[in-house]
């Protein structure tokens, strides 16, 4: 289907991450697959492969995503304030691996703050952290469920419409915007 993006979250075939299509016309589509270390992403490559009946495609490229934030983004070396942003931060969503939107705002707070370093790291983490957080439980939690549970979940969150829910309310990068408190 040209029109419908496949996710496919197993643990036993694609551990701690999932694999996805992405059509771009009737014929073409992107595939890929991630896995948390140590497992090997040309097994998981292989077996999204078989999933589909396709029995050539080209060599895949690939590379390690950090999903977990650092602890410590900023210091000073040699009279040299550094900051990190982005990857090199951990500042991905560690639910989809992605991490354009997080990595470009903590780099306009490292720009801003390049003279406080210190405040960098206190600052990123007030404006962003929560919502870096909410990705880490949600993949921690997956991570550790088996295919059974994953699939009964999915069952009831469909049963709930909760796609529903979040093609309307949803926000991949701030996920905290969906939790508003019951007064």
């Amino acid at each position: 289907d040209p029109h419908a993006v496949e996710v496919y979250i197993s643990n036993e075939k694609f551990p701690g991450f999932f694999a996805w299509v992405i059509p771009h016309d009737e014929e073409t589509a992107e595939f890929g697959v991630g896995v948390e270390m140590p497992h090997k992403s040309i097994d998981a490559w292989n077996r999204l492969l078989k999933m589909k009946s396709i029995s050539s495609a080209p060599k895949p490229r690939g590379w390690a995503i950090p999903i977990k934030t650092r602890r410590k983004t900023s210091t000073v070396k040699n009279n040299y304030n550094v900051l990190l942003a982005g990857d090199a931060a951990g500042q991905v969503k560690a639910t989809t691996g992605g991490g354009v939107i997080f990595g470009g705002n903590c780099a306009a707070v490292a720009g801003r703050l390049a003279d406080n370093p210190a405040r960098y790291d206190i600052e990123w983490k007030l404006r962003f952290g929560a919502d870096l957080k909410s990705h880490h439980l949600v993949h921690d939690y997956l991570a550790k469920m088996s295919e059974g549970r994953i699939n009964s979940l999915g069952k009831k969150l469909k049963s709930l419409k909760i796609d529903q829910y979040l093609s309307e309310n949803g926000h991949m990068d701030k996920p905290t915007r969906m939790i508003k408190p019951q007064f």
